[in-house]
């Protein structure tokens, strides 16, 4: 080989050494740019995930509570039914009692 053919070898050999080297260079900058991006992302993302979570206990606690309230309101409610049957129902009775005693009164 000839000297001129050294040379150009190897000049073509440290321009695919350059090329090379910057392919892998912004490849990795990609890469990193990419991590960099997901881990962002994957922060945001917990980020909502706690956001909901929060939420949603907030949430439950809310319905638990609606549904406390309205257990015991209908609780209330049925025992004032109870309360005013039974009244009925004793008015009721006294009233039959007092049928009774006045039929079988005017019957002697």
């Amino acid at each position: 080989m000839d000297m001129a053919a050294r040379v150009m070898a190897r000049v073509q050999n440290q321009l695919l050494y350059h090329c090379f080297s910057g392919w892998r260079d912004t490849s990795a900058h990609k890469i990193a740019i990419k991590k960099l991006l997901l881990q962002v992302s994957l922060r945001r993302m917990l980020g909502c995930f706690a956001a909901w979570h929060q939420y949603s206990h907030k949430v439950a606690g809310a319905a638990k509570l609606v549904r406390r309230l309205l257990a015991s309101t209908q609780e209330g409610a049925f025992r004032e039914w109870r309360a005013v049957a039974a009244e009925e129902a004793h008015w009721r009775r006294v009233g039959f009692m007092l049928t009774t005693t006045l039929h079988l009164e005017n019957t002697k």
